[in-house]
């Protein structure tokens, strides 16, 4: 899914709909922001740890960080 956003005169985009509601998005959600080569990447954050339990058990991450990306 993706949807096409203009940036408007003070920086900011809306999240479409079909996208939040996808997401489980809402008012006040905080979401990181991060940069891959020219990608610019949201990830919503779940602020109780524990719903992330087993949530990546055969995720593929190689090529969605590099070392020189770490915090």
């Amino acid at each position: 899914m993706y949807s096409i956003v203009t940036v408007s005169p003070k920086f900011q985009v809306v999240i479409s709909k079909e996208v939040r509601e996808s997401l489980g998005i809402t008012a006040h959600c905080k979401l990181v922001m991060m940069t891959k080569g020219k990608n610019i990447l949201l990830v919503p954050v779940d602020e109780d740890i524990r719903n992330y339990k087993g949530f990546l058990p055969k995720m593929d991450l190689s090529g969605l960080r590099d070392r020189n990306d770490r915090f």
